[in-house]
């Protein structure tokens, strides 16, 4: 019994296949095509260094989270775990500016790009890019606020950026409610910033959110996410492109009364709503659209049924531009 059992643990540690499938399966998803013509002793070697290097990633600081997903950049399973890490630690001020000053925005940026197709992990790294693009000293959104300076900047921008690549997420997981929400999420805060916005407008920013909202009408966190996102991207920008803007912002309107009427019990979605319909309200030419799609009574009614301070700030001062 004792030398069967020695023999098939040989067996089993000299197979060639089953430590690439150790490799290739889950947790670690390695990219079977980067295994290729290894031996047996280099798999074994490439699967305990996958192990600990994920071990690693639940303990370490940011900056040490970033070089492991620099040194496992093709190993899906890896990138997981430290994007998770990243989640936890991300909320906490100083470790997010570690994170900015440690180059980790790169590495959150490349693992949307590598991995387009798991939707998961675009997820966990779009929820990433949420923290990394809030503002040093900001809170979230800062709903009223213009012109944040933000570290990380050349991360997010160019056409294999953070941008690009949230933009292309939503793309490429339209009927993905939750890849939806974070990709939304991700755009309000990156939206702070002016070359930021900038480059979300070039690239059809404004689009893909609306495109989010009309195909998740049901989904309140995406509509949510949509409209908070929204806040700022309505708000002229200098330097922003200006072709279609009205028909744009007639869509706008058109899906934030559609939101609002879905979930008139929300107050956060309200809130935002309201807020939305503020900013637009702050350019004269908006104000026949906002007229004509009838926004006054939903107005009115938000303002009667929440006691929420923006909501009622906003609301009123709307509908006095509209008289």
């Amino acid at each position: 019994w004792r030398r069967d059992r020695a023999v098939g643990s040989a067996g089993v540690t000299d197979n060639r296949e089953v430590w690439a499938h150790l490799c290739v399966a889950r947790p670690w998803r390695v990219e079977r095509a980067a295994l290729e013509g290894r031996p047996v002793a280099e798999l074994r070697r490439t699967h305990r260094e996958i192990v600990a290097a994920a071990a690693r990633a639940e303990d370490a600081g940011v900056d040490a989270v970033g070089k492991i997903m620099g040194e496992h950049a093709g190993v899906a399973g890896v990138q997981m775990r430290c994007l998770a890490a990243l989640a936890d630690r991300l909320h906490c001020e100083t470790a997010r500016k570690g994170a900015l000053d440690a180059g980790v925005t790169a590495a959150v940026v490349n693992a949307l790009w590598r991995f387009p197709r798991d939707a998961e992990l675009q997820v966990a790294a779009l929820h990433c890019v949420v923290f990394l693009a809030r503002p040093i000293g900001g809170a979230e959104g800062m709903v009223y606020h213009r012109g944040m300076a933000s570290q990380g900047l050349d991360a997010f921008l160019g056409c294999r950026g953070g941008i690009a690549a949230v933009l292309a997420s939503m793309r490429d997981h339209a009927r993905s409610p939750a890849v939806q929400a974070m990709g939304c999420w991700s755009l309000v805060n990156l939206a702070l910033n002016h070359q930021q916005k900038l480059e979300l407008l070039r690239r059809d920013g404004l689009e893909r959110v609306l495109g989010a909202m009309a195909a998740h009408p049901a989904a309140l966190e995406v509509q949510f996410r949509a409209l908070f996102a929204l806040i700022n991207l309505v708000i002229p920008e200098a330097g922003a492109p200006a072709d279609d803007a009205g028909a744009s912002h007639a869509r706008v309107i058109r899906r934030v009364l559609v939101a609002m009427d879905r979930f008139p019990e929300s107050e956060k979605l309200v809130r935002c709503g309201c807020l939305v319909l503020h900013n637009l309200s702050l350019d004269d030419r908006n104000i026949p659209r906002l007229l004509a799609a009838g926004v006054s009574s939903p107005l009115r009614q938000a303002a009667t049924s929440h006691k929420d301070a923006d909501v009622q700030r906003s609301a009123v001062s709307t509908l006095r531009r509209l008289r």
